[in-house]
């Protein structure tokens, strides 16, 4: 069995493990963590609704049309703010966007290249964002939590 295969076979056996929690193979981890929250899934929502029209009129479709990564921040996990943004810019997605409830702040980070991201962009959640191109439009975080 290839290193891959042996992977691939624990990550299932993980995922038959443990039910209910989100398994993500990360860099050659396989790492378990707590499922996501509705506050989560209400956050996406959100962030969706303000999507949709731009997406809409340029047909992405997002499940082949990656334009934007999206982590929501609830806890201090590592992945999200180093290892799956130096992932994503290597595999060239132009944006990689977190929703931080922990530091209350949206992380914009935009120009991939094969080392990571060049250029951050950070403001406080309930301010407007920017997203540079191919969006070009301007996100109201303060849509996207509740009070």
């Amino acid at each position: 069995m290839s290193d891959r295969e042996e992977l691939d076979q624990r990550y299932q056996d993980e995922c038959d493990r443990w039910p209910g929690r989100k398994v993500e193979i990360i860099n050659g981890r396989i790492v378990v963590r707590e499922s996501a929250t509705f506050d989560h899934a209400k956050v996406i929502y959100w962030l969706l609704l303000q999507l949709i029209p731009s997406m809409t009129e340029r047909e992405w479709l997002p499940v082949w049309d990656l334009k934007l990564f999206l982590g929501v921040q609830k806890d201090r996990y590592k992945p999200d703010h180093v290892v799956k943004p130096r992932n994503c810019a290597a595999a060239d997605v132009p944006l990689y966007l977190v929703i931080d409830a922990f530091k209350n702040q949206v992380r914009l980070l935009s120009r991939p290249s094969e080392t990571g991201y060049a250029h951050e962009t950070l403001v406080k959640l309930g301010d407007p964002l920017d997203l540079p191109a191919p969006w070009n439009l301007t996100i109201d975080t303060g849509k996207l939590i509740e009070e």
